[in-house]
């Protein structure tokens, strides 16, 4: 880490509309570094859109909360987008197809109605499951 770097977790993530995302749980919160808030929050918005497997567009409210040693624990708001390219990107080794957007915003819209699924939050990392065969 450089001595510019600063950490921020997620205090909070919610859709567009408001409501609260299954995200606010503990292990979902996650240790981002950057030298602001705002790359902070791309990354964490990289990160939540991979975990529910959004392909194409995907926006999210986020409160990141700065974590570094010797900070004030300040709170920043975000709108983040993350918009598939038209285009990607090829670069040495990799394909850039998604550009992540962050706008600081006063505060979210209050939600109306609740729409979290009841069903389980897949896993932060996928595992690939073993096969067993039982013929001999």
């Amino acid at each position: 880490m450089k001595s510019d770097d600063r950490s921020f977790t997620i205090g909070m993530a919610s859709h567009v509309d408001g409501c609260p995302t299954k995200f606010s749980r503990k292990d979902f919160s996650g240790r981002y570094v950057g030298r602001d808030a705002a790359g902070a929050a791309k990354k964490a918005l990289t990160e939540l859109c991979r975990v529910k497997k959004v392909k194409g567009q995907c926006t999210l409210f986020l409160k990141m909360r700065e974590t570094t040693q010797g900070s004030k624990k300040k709170e920043y708001l975000y709108q983040a987008k993350r918009e598939k390219l038209s285009k990607p990107i090829e670069l040495k080794g990799r394909v850039i197809e998604y550009a992540s957007k962050v706008k600081s915003v006063d505060s979210k819209p209050n939600c109306k109605k609740s729409h979290k699924s009841s069903g389980r939050m897949s896993k932060k990392t996928s595992r690939k499951s073993k096969r067993v065969s039982t013929s001999r």
